[in-house]
């Protein structure tokens, strides 16, 4: 029979959290949690969660381990030199490798992770997905608030900030994908420019079926993945076809604008019928697309920037 192994976190970021749990037959079991600030302190919760005969593994929000190549390149050292190693190499163990081959999902890393390792060339696609990110995440809070309780009919204003945000977060994903898509093809080009996501989708498409030729998987996985968002951008072209917008000025400036650059009115107010949203089903669609993409976008950054051991 497997012992049972008590587990006790502590997580000393902003507000120390403890949490409680039990390690028994493979599986994880999470009996409580608390705040530092509960009352007593952190040492007595710890101290009342043990038992004589537990056996516990104490597991405090501190890395255990740095990687090899940081120590190495720290202990000699000076003031104002020029590390040597790749950026990758300094801020990321063996574990985390480990993972990232194993489950196809990049950990924290140890040292600084995303937007806080500013010296990596490269750490501006990584910023890039950790700001789409963001505004995903703003937009589907917005529309959640809107659906547990809409009776101040807040939804027909904050649906604009909603719709920029999803639209600004699919800008930045595909805009980092092309980024690091043109590293692999060896273009010179970072990526497109303007706000036009139907003509950077198109770019990035197109890439994507370039570097993965002679993969027919990927290829597939590819599309798959980008179904959804594909389906979003075709029903926002036909609503961006029935506009006076001129060609030029197809973009994102509906959500920002009532009218365009020439005073006239965008789609939705052309007409004295209301223009529909369904909340419900745009969180269960753009929670799918937000995610793929982030996914699709950090797998191409890791390749763009691996660099072997």
């Amino acid at each position: 029979m497997q012992d049972i192994i008590k587990i006790i976190g502590v997580d000393c970021s902003a507000e120390v959290g403890l949490a409680m749990g039990e390690y028994h037959n493979s599986g994880i079991s999470l009996f409580e949690t608390k705040f530092g600030s509960d009352g007593n302190s952190i040492a007595e919760i710890i101290v009342d969660w043990i038992q004589t005969d537990d056996k516990v593994v104490l597991a405090i929000d501190a890395p255990l381990g740095w990687p090899e190549d940081l120590g190495n390149s720290l202990s000699s050292h000076l003031v104002g030199q020029t590390l040597s190693v790749e950026s990758n190499l300094l801020f990321r163990r063996e574990t985390e490798r480990f993972i990232k081959k194993t489950l196809g999902k990049q950990p924290l890393d140890v040292g600084a992770d995303r937007i806080a390792r500013r010296t990596n060339p490269h750490q501006p696609m990584y910023d890039m997905v950790v700001i789409a990110d963001g505004y995903m995440e703003s937009a589907l809070i917005l529309a959640r608030k809107c659906l547990e309780d809409n009776n101040d009919k807040k939804a027909d204003i904050v649906i604009f900030p909603i719709l920029f945000s999803v639209n600004h977060a699919i800008e930045l994903y595909l805009k980092a994908t092309n980024w690091a898509l043109n590293i692999l093809l060896k273009n010179e080009e970072r990526y497109t420019g303007g706000h036009d996501i139907i003509q950077v989708w198109n770019t990035v498409k197109k890439r994507s079926d370039g570097y993965e030729s002679t993969n027919k998987e990927r290829k597939n996985r590819f599309r798959s993945m980008t179904q959804n968002l594909k389906k979003y951008l075709h029903e926002l072209q036909k609503k961006l076809d029935s506009d006076t917008v001129k060609p030029k000025m197809m973009n994102m400036d509906f959500s920002r604008y009532p009218i365009n650059g020439d005073g006239e009115y965008h789609f939705y107010l052309q007409t004295y019928d209301n223009v529909v949203v369904d909340l419900e089903n745009l969180v269960i669609v753009f929670e799918e697309i937000g995610d793929s993409l982030n996914l699709i976008a950090s797998d191409y950054i890791e390749k763009a920037t691996f660099v072997p051991d």
